[in-house]
């Protein structure tokens, strides 16, 4: 979002208007009046405290009532909220500043890892406003000198990613022993059972009843469309209340955990690019798995059936096609 605010007594307006005929693009430059653009972001939507938008809101306003060159400034605000500072990729508010600020305007944030935790993008960036386009960037919490930024932003940059591997560590943890770390499939349902941390798959019966029904189709030879098409006649909505598709129906014909297994750290994601279809697969002995985390839906014998009747019918498990259910 984006917001004005007059934060000083002698806070002037960023809008000039022209009366008579259109200024030309120098008289115009001429008249410009330096704007300040707030810029806050914090990492996750339950972020608070310490790092909250309204204490790095703030931490600015006072930075910038006492610097001089700033204080006479229209004040623009803008935030990415729940938004990585790992890539510069959708964080929208910031893409704008960087869209509508001109030469002479500034650049405020609370502390240069708001800019961003990536050295590289961060330093092109700030390059690009001062050297190219003469647009100052200030920190309003640390030195401002060029040498102690580039510090700050290399430890801005070390410490995302030892949180990065603690947070991997930690639920390679809870995988491993038995409990869920991603959205439940199909099926079941997460119950954390009074736990602060980690939840179990627990089944939902009437779905888990339909899982069944689904794998004794295929090992008795139905192919995906045929099966689909037997739940749509049956009028039973996808997990998405939409009709069943294909991809749907392979990705549950395909999911261990149905038998009562956790399994994560199937794929490699690059920053900023996780979702379905992204990132490169591991190899299968590097996956973290656990067996007999949670009530299986499916016996061994009908899994190895459908495993069979797929190498037998030349159809890959390793690719799961995206669904639109």
């Amino acid at each position: 979002y984006a917001a004005v605010f007059e934060w000083g007594h002698n806070v002037k307006t960023a809008t000039v208007e022209f009366f008579g005929a259109p200024c030309s693009a120098l008289s115009a430059l001429a008249l410009h009046e330096p704007k300040v653009f707030v810029y806050l972001r914090y990492s996750s939507a339950n972020q608070a405290g310490g790092v909250s938008l309204e204490f790095q809101r703030d931490a600015v306003r006072r930075f910038v009532e006492v610097m001089p060159e700033l204080r006479n400034g229209a004040v623009i605000e803008k935030a990415d909220e729940a938004k990585t500072g790992t890539t510069f990729a959708g964080r929208t508010s910031f893409q704008a500043i960087l869209m509508e600020a001109v030469k002479g305007d500034a650049v405020v944030v609370y502390k240069y890892d708001r800019l961003g935790r990536n050295l590289l993008e961060s330093l092109q960036t700030i390059k690009e406003l001062e050297q190219d386009r003469g647009i100052q960037v200030f920190s309003a919490t640390e030195p401002n000198t060029e040498v102690v930024r580039n510090l700050l932003l290399t430890m801005a940059q070390e410490y995302s990613r030892q949180l990065g591997e603690r947070c991997k560590r930690a639920l390679d943890s809870l995988a491993g022993s038995g409990f869920a770390v991603n959205k439940p499939p199909y099926g079941y349902r997460l119950d954390k059972e009074g736990r602060r941390t980690g939840a179990r798959l627990v089944a939902v019966p009437e779905q888990a009843a339909l899982v069944k029904r689904m794998f004794s189709w295929r090992a008795q030879g139905h192919s995906h469309r045929r099966i689909a098409k037997k739940l749509n006649d049956e009028g039973i909505p996808s997990p998405r209340n939409r009709k069943w598709a294909l991809g749907a129906i392979y990705s549950i014909l395909h999911n261990e955990a149905y038998l009562g297994r956790i399994v994560s750290g199937v794929r490699v994601f690059k920053k900023g690019c996780r979702g379905p279809g992204n990132g490169r697969k591991r190899p299968a002995n590097e996956w973290n798995t656990c067996d007999n985390a949670h009530h299986s839906i499916v016996s061994q014998k009908t899994w190895t059936a459908v495993r069979a009747l797929d190498a037998h019918n030349g159809k890959s498990p390793t690719h799961v096609p995206k669904t639109r259910t």
